[in-house]
């Protein structure tokens, strides 16, 4: 499976408890859902990002990874990236973070380091928004 198709599938699989839009603050779409929906939610989102980095062992992340976490202001208790990395095609990440109130998770989706970039930008900003349906 390569990188689109990844992204696709995974649209579709969370397409069923929540919607997403454009987030132009950090370039991702966004999505948000009620935490009775977390089991399901983390069992798609693990089956297509097995790469799960929080505060405990970003420090071991390549330098892709802390470039991805260092545009959201950093990872704090609670808070995950779960990555999947397509070599030669990039990598699809999202940003777990619930909210402070215990009663959301929002999910920040996006892609880096394709055409060799490795920050996140208007063309990965496109790209996921075509994956995931978002106008």
């Amino acid at each position: 499976m390569n990188l689109e198709q990844a992204a696709s599938t995974l649209s579709n699989s969370l397409s069923r408890i929540l919607d997403f839009r454009r987030d132009d603050r950090f370039l991702v779409v966004l999505g948000e859902f009620k935490i009775e929906e977390k089991h399901k939610a983390r069992a798609i989102l693990e089956t297509y990002l097995p790469e799960i980095w929080d505060e405990e062992n970003l420090h071991s992340a390549p330098q892709s990874i802390d470039n991805i976490t260092s545009a959201f202001g950093g990872i704090n208790a609670g808070q995950e990236l779960l990555t999947a990395t397509f070599p030669g095609e990039g990598i699809l990440f999202c940003a777990w973070w619930p909210w402070r109130n215990g009663q959301v998770v929002s999910l920040r989706i996006g892609v880096i380091n394709r055409n060799a970039e490795e920050t996140l930008t208007d063309a990965g900003l496109s790209d996921v928004m075509a994956w995931f349906g978002v106008a």
